[in-house]
């Protein structure tokens, strides 16, 4: 009953995101779907606790990660391969300088080891899916998992209402845009929601730079196990810990994006032709409505409460290591001289 609930109030707000923007100018219907569902679960209180926030949170997961498959059966290969291709130099040094970024701020402002590490690897790779992947990894506390998701949320909804305007102010082209925002902003759902919001083109290719970025979860993962190993021995609970692998190997499989996989899998069908011409044209369509439906569920999370709880030099940190890679991604196009 109460996953009945959530879709349909979500659905209710991906409809009424829709309406909107089809009668405001300038608002993009990814943009008034999280503004609704953040106003609405603010606003009405009866809300917060008729739909639980793990709900909301499983939703936009399964609707965003169904929606990028089926985009996926509309895209070609050969253009996925180009626009990876084109993208990995600014991914890996945004990925490369953010990090850094993070550990060594993080440690100026007295963060904690796992929790700059986590603050680290939710900014520079992909939100929450990150944090959850590199956790087990470095065995990482409860509370420290929930401040750093709830930092990475922060700057995602900031993203997805700044960088259009940004984009728009510094008339990037599509392309442009969508690897800037595919490169520089936290969370998947955030890249599609301000990707859209700029223009269809640009949505299709931040979206595509955001996954080629997520593939780099594996190797981060394997990175901050073995800085685990030298970084966290500071009691007998960590060097017992250190002594099995349980924790690392839940890491390494959690780090698989198998929605990616799928992804490529669909985009290969579609390219040998074994969809048909029908089948794109509806995932496509099916896509944008999971997508919105996702982002509905992303803008209902979003508790002021929770928010204005989370404060002091982890925020401090998630904010500068955010800023960071957006420059970064910046400069590295205009070095290369893809803006």
């Amino acid at each position: 009953m109460e996953k009945l609930r959530v879709l349909l109030a979500c659905g209710a707000v991906a409809l009424a995101g829709w309406w909107f923007a089809g009668h405001i100018p300038l608002l993009a219907p990814p943009v008034t779907a999280i503004g609704i569902g953040f106003i609405a679960i603010n606003a009405v209180g009866w809300l917060r606790q008729t739909l639980p926030a793990g709900e909301l949170s499983y939703l936009a997961r399964i609707a965003l990660q169904t929606a990028i498959v089926l985009m996926g059966a509309s895209l070609d290969l050969n253009e996925l391969w180009r626009a990876a291709a084109a993208s990995i130099e600014v991914i890996v040094v945004t990925l490369t300088v953010g990090l850094a970024a993070a550990l060594v701020l993080g440690r100026a402002l007295g963060v904690a080891w796992r929790l700059r590490a986590l603050i680290g690897a939710g900014t520079v790779i992909c939100g929450g899916s990150a944090i959850a992947a590199v956790a087990p990894a470095i065995r990482a506390r409860a509370d420290d998992i929930a401040l750093s998701v709830s930092i990475i949320f922060l700057f995602n909804v900031i993203a997805v209402l700044i960088f259009p305007a940004v984009g728009n102010f510094m008339a990037f082209s599509d392309q442009a845009f969508g690897l800037w925002a595919g490169t520089a902003i936290n969370d998947t759902s955030a890249v599609v929601a301000a990707g859209y919001a700029f223009s269809d083109a640009a949505g299709d290719y931040a979206t595509i730079v955001k996954l080629a970025r997520s593939t780099f979860i594996l190797p981060l993962v394997l990175a901050f196990a073995a800085g685990n190993a030298l970084m966290s021995n500071d009691d007998e609970a960590d060097r017992a810990a250190q002594s099995g692998v349980r924790g690392r190997l839940a890491g390494w499989v959690r780090a698989v994006p198998i929605f990616i996989v799928l992804f490529v899998a669909a985009s290969a069908l579609n390219t040998a032709g074994a969809l048909g011409t029908l089948i794109p044209q509806l995932a496509d369509q099916a896509s944008g409505w999971l997508m919105l439906l996702a982002l509905a569920a992303l803008g209902m999370q979003t508790d002021l409460r929770s928010m204005a709880r989370t404060a002091g030099p982890p925020l401090v940190l998630g904010l500068a290591t955010w800023a960071v890679v957006a420059v970064t991604s910046l400069l590295v196009q205009a070095l290369t001289g893809q803006i």
